[in-house]
């Protein structure tokens, strides 16, 4: 596939203040240092005015593992923005120094630059030391496209990977596997989905890409996925899974530490580990452990959980956990603080052998150390080459060996990118009718209106038989309902559910689905009944099968004022008691037998009986005038 469909890589903005990339733009510019002072007493930072750019011919990354691209370093002064130094580093450069204006010519400042080879997957590494007594230079780390986690750290020792894999960017266009598809639901991904088409694009690690849209496809449809809206679509360009960085080279000016993170996913989640040289390997180290993934010589101190691409990583308890050496014989403590961005770790401490300060016995330090000129930066700020630890003399202050120790931080993962997909399946589409209740609950199997059939084929499925007046269910009976609101959503004139599909159309998706919503429904009984609980009429149904829930009055038709039965004329009974024979009871002021069910209410799933009580109507003695008291229906309010 050619078709880019807005797909890109370029270099990531940078706008940092005061600060300008290698203008060569055949170079790529993986690296910016500020070099920096730090007060030991009010810990101010002063910036010098000068900084330092890395970067390599962008020809020169080929992705091949050895090729250790020429690395130009050029140094830069803040104030006028000129470049006043220049230098091409190959890969095994050793004890560079570079010019002492960069800290403003201080005394007691020396600095050493490293390049470090690649060795397999592990890229070739430049690392950087100020060395002073206090620790007071140091350079911040204003770019590092290969970890920006390192971005905006300032450190006596740094470390910047050079660049030289090409990296894939790809977007996959891959067919749904439908037996793991639900209608209406988004699909999940299995990861072995057949792959139709692909767009690939290479880059540079580093680099910002916007990957390939969405696209049609002939003879597909595309399906909405759960991860659609997981994936970032604009990101950096991924690190390659597996790929190890050792940024602690295990050497003499890093205390023997290595520090190794590695790629575990596409996403450029990493895990880091921590390892320190073991004191029965002091004597087997040698130069070619330095920077090597290879820690046969080291023992593993800590494991980080799985980092997340621009996570930043911080203790998750506050803990001592003691490390032994392989033989047993030493340990190192490693300290977490709980929201700490670095651990704390000690050097080696005899687990046999002990020394005394101030009458109390102590574990003695392990002081042993390789040759430092086994280490191509030397000591660096290991004044006193020993291993983990920095300061392995008593303190009296604190009547311990609390500065035997060292703050090594955990890097951030780069926000590398991620492969992104996009889901299709076959254009082929099938109609069916489904009948539920109010509630969403099936009361009918579902029927076909359509089978598999092409694009464009017409389907009507109010075709007969397909949208009943009512269904049996379970001894039930349930009546379609009309346009309305209900729990299971809007429903039409028709009784369709809105946000089903179309009752009439043409099949344009695989599955399209009708459904029809209904109700239980209930009956409403009107019986009349004279006081002595005798039948005078024929009971009428007032609601006959409607849905519940639905308004009834038996008022407004079925409460007749009069009734009459074998030549008597019955009228409705005034409020009171009329249960001289236990057939009939208490009746209000509408004739109502209050014992039944209510003259007005709504229709239930269990029948409803209304009863009215009438009374016989007296015909007035001759030549008497007789006074009636009603309301404007016609009821008795008052005895004659």
């Amino acid at each position: 596939m050619t078709d880019p469909n807005n797909a890109s890589i370029s270099d990531a903005p940078f706008n940092k203040a005061g600060y300008a990339l290698d203008p060569n733009a055949s170079r790529y510019t993986f690296g910016v240092w500020q070099f920096l002072r730090t007060d030991p007493n009010t810990k101010n930072k002063t910036n010098f005015d000068y900084y330092a750019t890395l970067s390599v011919d962008r020809d020169a990354i080929t992705g091949n593992p050895g090729s250790n691209p020429k690395v130009y370093l050029r140094i830069v002064k803040k104030s006028t923005g000129s470049e006043v130094y220049t230098k091409e580093l190959r890969a095994g450069d050793s004890n560079i120094s570079l010019p002492s204006y960069i800290t403003n010519n201080a005394a007691g400042v020396t600095n050493t630059l490293t390049y470090v080879a690649s060795r397999g997957t592990t890229p070739g590494v430049i690392t950087f030391s100020l060395v002073h007594a206090n620790l007071e230079y140091e350079t911040l780390q204003v770019r590092d496209t290969e970890l920006p986690g390192n971005e905006n750290e300032d450190k006596p020792n740094i470390q910047t990977t050079v660049p030289f894999k090409k990296p894939e960017q790809i977007t996959y266009y891959r067919e749904i596997d439908e037996s793991k598809y639900t209608e209406g639901q988004p699909y999940t991904p299995t990861g072995d989905e057949t792959v139709i088409t692909k767009y690939v694009q290479e880059g540079i690690a580093g680099q910002q890409y916007n990957a390939s849209d969405n696209r049609d496809i002939t003879k597909y449809e595309k399906i909405k996925a759960t991860t659609d809206d997981n994936q970032p679509k604009k990101g950096l360009v991924r690190h390659v899974v597996g790929q190890k960085k050792v940024e602690l080279q295990g050497g003499a000016n890093h205390y023997y530490v290595k520090r190794i993170s590695e790629v575990i996913d596409s996403k450029g989640s990493t895990i880091t580990k921590l390892y320190a040289l073991d004191p029965s390997e002091v004597n087997n180290f040698n130069g070619d452990d330095v920077g090597s993934t290879d820690v046969s010589k080291y023992t593993l101190l800590y494991t980080t959980k799985v980092n997340a691409p621009g996570e930043i990583w911080t203790a998750p308890e506050s803990k001592v956990t003691k490390v032994n050496s392989k033989n047993g014989d030493y340990y190192i403590e490693v300290n977490e603080t709980a929201g700490s961005r670095s651990l704390i770790v000690t050097g080696w401490f005899s687990k046999t052998e002990k020394v005394t300060h101030n009458g109390k016995q102590f574990d003695k330090p392990f002081t042993n150390a390789p040759d430092a000129a086994l280490t191509a930066a030397g000591k660096g700020n290991n004044s006193k080459n020993v291993i983990a630890g920095k300061e392995p003399d008593f303190q009296i202050p604190t009547n311990s060996f609390s500065s035997f120790s060292n703050n090594y931080s955990i890097p951030t993962p780069p926000n590398g990118s991620t492969d992104v997909n996009y889901y299709f399946r076959k254009l082929k589409g099938e109609v069916e009718i489904t009948y539920v209740d109010d509630k969403g609950n099936e009361i009918k199997d579902p029927k076909k209106d359509t089978p598999k059939s092409p694009y464009d084929t017409p389907y009507n499925a109010d075709e007969p038989g397909e949208r009943p007046d009512t269904i049996e269910k379970e001894g039930k009976t349930y009546k379609r309902v009309p346009k309305g609101d209900y729990p299971v959503g809007k429903v039409d004139e028709n009784g369709r559910l809105e946000k089903s599909d179309p009752i009439k159309g043409k099949v344009e998706k695989p599955k399209s689905t009708i459904t029809y919503v209904y109700k239980q429904v209930g009956n409403v009984y009107v019986h009349y009944k004279d006081t002595e609980g005798n039948v005078l009429k024929d009971s009428v149904t007032d609601m006959d099968k409607e849905i519940i829930d639905s308004d009834y009055d038996t008022v407004v038709d079925n409460r007749p004022q009069e009734i009459t039965k074998d030549g008597k004329t019955y009228v409705l009974a005034p409020a009171g008691n009329y249960n001289k024979t236990g057939e009939v009871g208490e009746v209000d002021e509408q004739g109502h037998l209050k014992s039944s069910d209510p003259t007005i209410g709504q229709v239930a799933e269990k029948d409803k009986n209304v009863t009215y009580i009438y009374k016989l109507k007296e015909d007035p003695k001759e030549g008497e005038v007789v006074i009636t008291y009603v309301d404007e229906n016609g009821n008795e309010i008052k005895d004659p």
